[in-house]
């Protein structure tokens, strides 16, 4: 069985800090989804869940087994944080953190590395 990826990130074109139109569904299949893949990972998108069910439930599913969770930070996406704040809660490893353009640092995340 495959390591497996969670992404955590904004869904469809949001305007970024400086205005401009951010294509996040772009960003995740032209470049996060396939790194990983190319990494040998399984990933998964929450917006890729085809059945119907308890939307909370299956995150906090793929929050605790994933082996790695990629949380985009490039907006200030509350779904995004809240996500972040509960793997940090689940499990001390395993996480990287992406980031595009962005005028300041949130405090309790500015010491650590983003690609």
């Amino acid at each position: 069985m495959k390591p497996h990826a969670f992404v955590a990130m904004p869904f469809g074109s949001k305007p970024g800090h400086d205005g401009q139109l951010i294509d996040f569904n772009r960003v995740y299949t032209e470049y996060i989804r396939p790194a990983l893949e190319a990494a040998g990972l399984e990933v998964f998108r929450a917006d890729e869940e085809p059945r119907a069910g308890d939307i909370r439930t299956d995150m906090f599913q793929e929050l605790l087994v994933a082996d790695l969770v990629v949380a985009d930070l490039t907006l200030d996406n509350p779904n995004v944080w809240y996500e972040l704040g509960v793997r940090h809660a689940l499990r001390a490893r395993g996480v990287v953190l992406v980031q595009g353009p962005r005028p300041n640092q949130p405090f309790d995340i500015y010491t650590d590395r983003k690609l």
